[in-house]
């Protein structure tokens, strides 16, 4: 039993709010592939949030978050599903840049993902 639950859950919301306020700046800055890569932490940290409150304990050490879903036993209709996925393969690419590649990094394209993202941390953020 983790103590201080509502302590560690508001530790992960405001880290996943402070990782989304990087996402904005990195983006400003044509900074594509570190936005996207900040999107899933932020995204990441929000899951981790509601894993807290769901298992009372802390969060695994790992960056899934279709698995982080599964942990926090959330239902996840199609639209946010598809959302969550798309930012998988973004932590990887953030992770490993030999892969810059395999993924589109337009301004118009980012700016597409960082909105799915943004809606998707808000409906996360209703869940706690």
């Amino acid at each position: 039993m983790l103590p201080r639950v509502e302590k560690n859950i508001a530790f992960w919301r405001d880290s996943a709010a402070e990782d989304f306020d990087v996402v904005t700046v990195l983006f400003g800055n044509g900074r594509y592939r570190y936005a996207l890569f900040f999107a899933h932490l932020a995204t990441e940290k929000m899951l981790k949030a509601l894993v807290v409150k769901k298992t009372r304990a802390h969060p695994p050490k790992i960056h899934n978050l279709l698995r982080l879903v599964q942990l926090a036993d959330l239902f996840v209709d199609d639209e946010h599903m598809s959302t969550l996925k798309r930012r998988n393969a973004y932590q990887i690419e953030g992770r490993y840049p030999e892969l810059a590649s395999a993924y589109e990094l337009s301004e118009r394209h980012t700016a597409s993902l960082i909105a799915e993202t943004e809606k998707a941390l808000e409906w996360l953020k209703n869940q706690l």
